[in-house]
């Protein structure tokens, strides 16, 4: 049995202000390739079809478009779940004559009977709040993220454990020791959004979406696929693309990783002003970038300046000043008892980490005599 693992598509995504689906049709559409070169026997979508229970209509088409592309124009069988992201009413309308196509989506459901391709029985079981499980299964007793998905495959284990030779687990969840990304959005306060890996021992393989880092948990028979796309600058050491699942006769599970490149990357960028000033002019880029900079003195409409190099900056930090916290701690003591110029030298230190420079004194000492004699400064 060979398939395409993906997830976390988050169609509609946008990045600090910049809509990412013009990106994300080419991620697809590099997707597509893909599936024509592999040829596998089937495609699994983990979740966070979307990145909003409401998406924009472009989103909409792009997914629509998609599946119509893998499931209608190849004819290769589509299994996908909804995410935490996603509206699991509107994404599942439909569901029922989506089968017949073999596009199997649950959005709605609690485990149900499988799929079964190739003597391989898949799973789907969509991100559920373990509220929702808990009143379908009548507990009492309160169910954090753990408890919750316990309860599901005890019930898969009880009620929809066929003859197949191999059974494929398609979910949507935090595993205990998972690498996450600050684009994810939170399930649970504290440790209640974990889930063990412990139980998803009896299954082959467990394909699963949420956290955005392809190598986000290391474990033989358990894998995240990672996001379509970099969607924050804590990803962009990341590498984004698709796992290909080949589980073999005996059971034993090949995984291959196949890259995704878009056209613009996500990167960020060190320096001064005007090494980076320099660098873009020599080497022009429209990739997304954050930019740190590591100046120390006072800077003139720093955004300004850097956009007419780099057009697609989406985020700009000072450096020096982020090391400290950006705060200064002034006693009461000090304030009342040393002069404006102590002061000030105290503050320049505390935010620049460098020592105060004796010409720097003398100038800062002048301008202070200045303004409290009453006179203009040139």
């Amino acid at each position: 049995m060979k398939f395409l693992h993906t997830a976390d598509w988050h169609l509609g995504k946008v990045v600090h202000g910049y809509p990412m689906i013009a990106e994300q049709k080419m991620a697809l559409q590099q997707l597509l390739h893909i599936i024509d070169c592999e040829q596998p026997d089937a495609v699994v979508v983990a979740g966070d079809l979307y990145d909003r229970a409401i998406p924009p209509l472009e989103a909409v088409d792009l997914l629509h478009e998609t599946f119509q592309a893998i499931n209608l124009e190849r004819g290769i069988p589509l299994l996908a779940i909804t995410g935490n992201h996603d509206s699991r009413e509107r994404v599942s309308f439909g569901e029922a004559w989506y089968r017949s196509q073999h596009l199997y989506l649950n959005g709605t459901g609690l485990p149900s009977q499988p799929v079964i391709l190739n003597n391989t029985a898949f799973h789907l079981v969509p991100y559920m709040e373990p509220s929702v499980v808990r009143q379908a299964f009548s507990t009492e007793e309160p169910l954090d993220h753990h408890g919750a998905m316990e309860q599901i495959i005890e019930e898969i284990r009880k009620n929809y454990w066929n003859e197949a030779k191999h059974h494929v687990f398609v979910g949507h969840a935090f595993i205990r020791g998972g690498t996450p990304s600050e684009s994810e959005r939170m399930l649970a306060l504290g440790g209640a959004e974990y889930v063990g890996s412990d139980l998803f021992a009896p299954f082959t393989y467990t394909a699963l979406g949420h956290l955005h880092h392809p190598y986000a948990i290391s474990a033989e028979r358990i894998g995240y696929s990672g996001s379509l796309l970099k969607y924050s600058f804590q990803e962009a050491q990341q590498p984004k693309g698709v796992w290909l699942i080949d589980i073999e006769e005996d059971g034993h599970v090949q995984r291959s990783f196949r890259p995704l490149h878009p056209e613009r990357d996500v990167r960020i960028l060190r320096g001064s002003l005007d090494e980076l000033l320099q660098a873009g002019q020599s080497e022009p880029t429209d990739d997304f970038l954050k930019i740190e900079l590591t100046d120390k003195g006072a800077l003139l409409d720093p955004m300004q300046k850097i956009r007419v190099v780099y057009p697609n900056v989406l985020q700009m930090e000072r450096v020096s000043l982020q090391q400290t916290g950006g705060s200064v701690h002034l006693s009461a003591y000090d304030q009342a008892t040393k002069s404006p110029v102590d002061l000030f030298q105290q503050f320049y230190e505390e935010v620049s980490q460098d020592e105060y420079e004796k010409e720097d004194e003398s100038l800062v000492k002048q301008t202070f005599e200045r303004i409290l004699a009453g006179g203009e400064l040139e």
